[in-house]
């Protein structure tokens, strides 16, 4: 079942920030704790307020795959982060069977930058993002172009002297 989104930018944001990672032992620790047990511990969970995340996103152009968490350590490998935090728990869906014409309907009114793709139960499939589709707009358009293009020559042909087709 879809729990959320997070962006690529806001990940690699997060793995710069080693402060924020937890083992496991530290993990097991906060989920057994209610608000009324030991607030204190659960005053500990160590997540990453939305100002300096806002400070530590990268920068265009995104590093690339392999450059990103090379200044991890083997021990940082083996942590985790607490990512609900930073998820946006309502995105924007559309189901992978909608049309084409719909999604761009939802990033031209919504300005949306991603649309995530799911199936019946609401599991994601994909993501459509804007620049995809500005492909998909350009790869359209080309094809209009090459449809009166050859509208054109069959009309030209037609008007040709001499010529018969099977309706005259």
């Amino acid at each position: 079942a879809l729990v959320g989104l997070i962006s690529r930018v806001d990940l690699l944001a997060l793995l710069n920030r080693p402060d924020i990672f937890f083992s496991e032992e530290e993990g097991e620790q906060t989920q057994r704790l209610t608000p009324s047990s030991d607030s204190h511990i659960l005053e500990q969970q160590k997540f990453l307020p939305y100002a300096e995340l806002d400070r530590e996103r990268p920068k265009l152009p995104l590093p690339k795959p392999e450059e990103s968490g090379k200044n991890l350590t083997q021990e940082d490998m083996n942590k985790y982060i607490h990512i609900s935090h930073y998820l946006q728990i309502a995105p924007h869906i559309i189901l992978g069977h909608a049309s084409a014409e719909r999604a761009y309907e939802m990033f031209r009114c919504l300005g949306l930058r991603s649309l995530l793709v799911i199936d019946k139960k609401f599991r994601p499939i994909g993501i459509i993002t804007r620049h995809e589709l500005a492909l998909l707009e350009e790869l359209g358009e080309e094809e209009h172009i090459k449809d009166e293009q050859l509208a054109d020559s069959i009309v030209y042909t037609n008007l040709t002297p001499g010529f018969k087709s099977q309706f005259e």
